[in-house]
């Protein structure tokens, strides 16, 4: 594909070959991003399920913006590591597998917002539910994150 050519031979994709210390720091924070996302879902979803009282975990809302801040950082530094090879990784399927789950994950997120939108503690069957899937999608894409180094 012609498009991820062109970002390989982007000034990003340059930049990030040409600098010994760059890549790492983006890398690094990529890792941080991702485990702070983590963390802060794991943690709200946790409290909906039950699992953790709600005086134990900070304040819902407060966990949800800083999960979107942890996500926008992480795809901010997921696409500059992707720019060196996009071609390789556009061919990996544990990759493609990664895009769907993290697709799915805010699809899951927004549905979540939605559904109880003005709700501080949301329970019941479908928040559960809705809960026990983020925790299962955000563990799918950290896995096939991991994969993706050793494919």
């Amino acid at each position: 594909m012609e498009w991820l050519a062109a970002l390989e031979q982007s000034r990003l994709a340059g930049a990030l070959k040409a600098s010994f210390y760059v890549y790492p720091l983006i890398n690094a924070g990529h890792v941080l991003a991702i485990g702070f996302l983590v963390t802060t879902v794991t943690l709200i979803d946790l409290r909906v399920l039950a699992i953790l009282p709600a005086r134990a975990v900070p304040s819902a809302t407060l966990l949800r913006r800083l999960a979107i801040g942890a996500l926008l950082v992480a795809a901010a530094t997921g696409l500059s590591m992707f720019a060196i090879r996009a071609s390789d990784y556009a061919a990996m399927g544990v990759f493609r597998l990664k895009l769907v789950l993290i697709a799915l994950a805010a699809f899951n997120f927004v549905l979540f917002a939605v559904l109880f939108r003005g709700r501080s503690d949301p329970s019941g069957p479908l928040a559960a539910g809705l809960a026990a899937t983020s925790l299962a999608l955000w563990l799918g894409v950290l896995l096939a994150g991991r994969f993706i180094a050793f494919v």
